[in-house]
């Protein structure tokens, strides 16, 4: 009788544990790698990614963590000056502390605090020019939670790929 209770004990901490994890859930970075395509433009990300919406010229991925990439193409628009774009991002009022254009290794990129809704969020925003082409990516999270993203993002970020 007793080794039958300390089974039962045994087998309620491990359901109790599992059904924890259950619970929380996998986080989108930590699921398996899964590639994108959205007109000449190749990403990986991971698989706890779906199209949310699609257009011509936008597309938005959702996690199953709430945290979203949206890719944007603007075609014919010639060479583009970020100086000047960041400065009229910063002119925006969703647009709070825009940070200088970074660059690591070949990413460029700036990253912005947007509040909507009563909610503040951190975008990292990459920059991928392909001739009269740009592709901008938003990579959005939860402002509290950009510290845990940071390096995902980047990592996504230069993952990308353009025919």
């Amino acid at each position: 009788m007793t080794k039958f209770i300390v089974l039962i004990l045994i087998a309620t901490c491990i359901f109790t544990l599992s059904s924890c994890s259950l619970l929380e859930g996998e986080k989108d970075y930590e699921a398996e790698e899964k590639v994108f395509e959205f007109h000449d433009l190749k990403i990986t990300l991971t698989e706890s990614f779906e199209v949310d919406e699609e257009g011509d010229d936008t597309v938005w991925y959702e996690s199953s963590d709430e945290t979203s990439v949206s890719i944007d193409l603007y075609s014919d628009i010639g060479e583009v000056d970020l100086d000047l774009f960041v400065e009229e991002l910063r002119k925006e009022s969703a647009y709070k502390k825009v940070s200088n254009i970074k660059n690591d290794n070949g990413l460029t990129y700036i990253e912005c605090e947007v509040e909507s809704l009563g909610f503040e969020f951190l975008y990292l925003i990459a920059f991928y020019g392909d001739g009269d082409d740009m592709y901008m990516v938003f990579f959005m999270c939860d402002i509290e939670d950009y510290d845990t993203y940071e390096e995902h993002f980047i990592k996504w970020a230069k993952s990308v790929e353009i025919k």
